[in-house]
């Protein structure tokens, strides 16, 4: 695998931008799962200004991942790799094997984050779809004769 780029400035900032995402990453699931429940009691207020939220944190997210890429490559693991490398040797073994597990955590966040998201988009859409019905009728029910 090759890389793109050095992380400019401290090396230590890859480290310190997967530590920001696993901590954005638990923030945006306890958002996703307060939107659920939200969504659960119909309440309009706490959905919108949830939304602006879980917007900005994804956005923060995205943001760090984008800049990532453009230093370090797009390949999946490609982080993982070249903390690795950069953290090489004996000299680093407790930081190498800390910020592997940090990258562990990581994709396991994002994947958590990624189940809430199309569980509670189901959801939004059965209510909006219900909604619909409700407010229109059934189009085979009402169909003049």
């Amino acid at each position: 695998m090759t890389v793109k780029g050095s992380y400019p400035g401290n090396p230590r900032q890859l480290l310190a931008d997967v530590v920001t995402d696993s901590v954005s990453y638990r923030k945006l699931a306890q958002l996703l799962e307060d939107q659920f429940a939200a969504a659960l009691r119909l309440d309009t207020t706490a959905l919108g200004s949830l939304a602006k939220a879980i917007a900005v944190e994804a956005d923060a997210i995205e943001l760090r991942r984008r800049y990532r890429v453009e230093r370090i490559g797009r390949t999946p693991g490609a982080a993982l790799a070249f903390g690795k490398r950069l953290l090489a040797g004996d000299k680093h073994a407790a930081q190498r094997a800390s910020f592997i597990e940090r990258c562990t955590e990581l994709k396991a966040l994002a994947t958590r984050c990624q189940v809430l998201t199309t569980r509670n988009g189901g959801l939004l859409a059965a209510q909006y779809e219900a909604m619909q019905r409700l407010m229109h009728g059934e189009r085979h029910i009402y169909v003049p004769a």
